[in-house]
């Protein structure tokens, strides 16, 4: 988790864009995206809680530029996906 840490902490000082609402309850989504347009890196942060009975969620995404090609590493599933700006605003990102 440490090394993850480090390799997003710089874009926790981006933009900041709630994906999903505030609650405390153990059966939600919880979802948060970073964005540096300035440095072209953003990141998104999403956790099921214990009690949610939805093991796949999806988030639009907000703030990118339509027509630009995104690239997205996902910690938990090795390799990358490219994306439009325009996909994961109006699709989302799961």
């Amino acid at each position: 988790m440490a090394k993850e840490w480090r390799q997003i902490a710089d874009n926790l000082l981006g933009d900041y864009y709630p994906l999903t609402g505030n609650s405390l309850a153990q059966d939600v989504w919880m979802a948060w995206q970073y964005d540096r347009p300035e440095a072209g890196e953003g990141v998104v942060s999403a956790f099921r809680r214990a009690g949610s009975p939805y093991e796949a969620a999806r988030f639009k995404l907000r703030g990118l530029a339509p027509a630009t090609t995104y690239q997205l590493h996902n910690f938990d599933v090795e390799g990358d996906t490219t994306i439009t700006g325009r996909q994961l605003m109006e699709l989302g990102l799961f």
